[in-house]
């Protein structure tokens, strides 16, 4: 079984990242030891591994090959019907400035990360990881899109939007503790669905982790169906000097 290198991974954190995906035909215990061999005779440090079919009879295996359950993803789906909604929200605008009111809205979106909840991160990869994510999404890097609601210098709510030809993703999104429960949520997801809607955009689609309830209940309350839903661990392997070490 091969396993493949994640090249961003790798030089973002600055040591090699690797992922391996068990589809239910090949979810055998022996494909995962020789994936294990395969990442440390190549100096893999952290080996992902994905479920698209989660199946829990494999956990307790898996954790005592040194597996660490860090959650499930659960991806969610709309279509996007048109016509587009002609009438701009004024409490919603587009921002491509960064400030610190940002940072903590990207930061508390991912409250519920496996990159936060994986005690093996101790290089403040989470924080890292989910600045750049605002960062990227700021300067439009692949046509990406930051809506705020309220202030766009101190605002109470963050939508990234990552367009595409068959669909758009929602990345980042959160609203500030002290304003949820006051629709800025819903009206940050109003203008996410019209942008799509007027460029024709036939999708939306959006990923949150299953412990994450409050989430999931929202995006299904709003109208999203559940499309996937995939198991995923994460095994450290130990430090090598193995030549291949560098990616």
């Amino acid at each position: 079984m091969t396993i493949n290198v994640c090249e961003w991974d790798s030089r973002f954190f600055g040591y090699p990242v690797a992922a391996l995906t068990l589809e239910p035909s090949n979810a055998h215990l022996e494909r995962v030891h020789a994936a294990i061999q395969d990442a440390t005779r190549t100096g893999i440090r952290l080996l992902y591994l994905f479920l698209p079919m989660p199946d829990h009879t494999l956990r307790e295996p898996l954790e005592k090959l040194g597996f660490l359950s860090v959650g499930q993803k659960v991806e969610f789906a709309q279509p996007v019907a048109p016509p587009p909604q002609p009438n701009a929200d004024p409490d919603i605008s587009l921002c491509q400035t960064p400030g610190d009111a940002l940072k903590q809205l990207a930061l508390a979106s991912g409250q519920h990360s496996r990159f936060r909840l994986d005690p093996g991160f101790r290089n403040r990869e989470f924080e890292r990881l989910y600045e750049e994510w605002l960062f990227s999404s700021l300067r439009g890097d692949n046509n990406k899109r930051v809506f705020v609601a309220g202030d766009s210098v101190a605002p109470v709510g963050l939508l990234t939007l990552e367009p595409g030809r068959d669909a758009a993703r929602i990345g980042l999104f959160a609203t500030h503790a002290a304003h949820r429960g006051k629709g800025f949520g819903r009206r940050l997801l109003h203008e996410a669905r019209r942008y799509c809607a007027q460029r024709q955009i036939p999708e939306l689609r959006v990923a949150t982790q299953a412990a994450n309830t409050n989430a999931c209940g929202w995006y299904q309350a709003a109208g999203f169906q559940n499309v996937s839903t995939v198991d995923i661990f994460h095994l450290w392997l130990p430090p090598t000097s193995n030549a291949n070490n560098k990616l």
